[in-house]
C-alpha cells in the first residue's frame, strides 16, 4: 500500500485535500510546501496512489503462483 493511500486511509481531511487537489486543482491550505510539491509531481507525471502500478501487480501475481507451488 502507498504512503499516501495508508495516510489517507487514517486521515479522511488529508483523503479530502488530495482528491480536491488533483480533481478540482484546489491548492489545500496549511500543508507543508514538501507535500503540496509532491502531489504536484504526482499529478504532473499522472500517478494516481489508488491504483497499484502494472509491474507491481505483476510481481505479486508472481509471488502468489511461486508460492502456490511449494504446495
Amino acid at each position: 500500500m502507498s504512503t499516501m493511500l495508508s495516510n489517507a486511509l487514517n486521515n479522511p481531511d488529508l483523503d479530502c485535500k488530495w482528491k480536491r487537489f488533483i480533481h478540482e486543482g484546489i491548492h489545500p491550505l496549511g500543508m507543508r510546501k514538501e507535500i503540496v510539491n509532491s502531489w504536484k509531481r504526482s499529478r504532473s507525471r499522472g500517478i494516481d496512489p489508488y491504483e497499484m502500478p502494472p509491474v507491481l501487480n505483476r510481481l505479486l501475481q508472481l509471488i502468489y503462483w511461486i508460492g502456490t507451488l511449494c504446495y
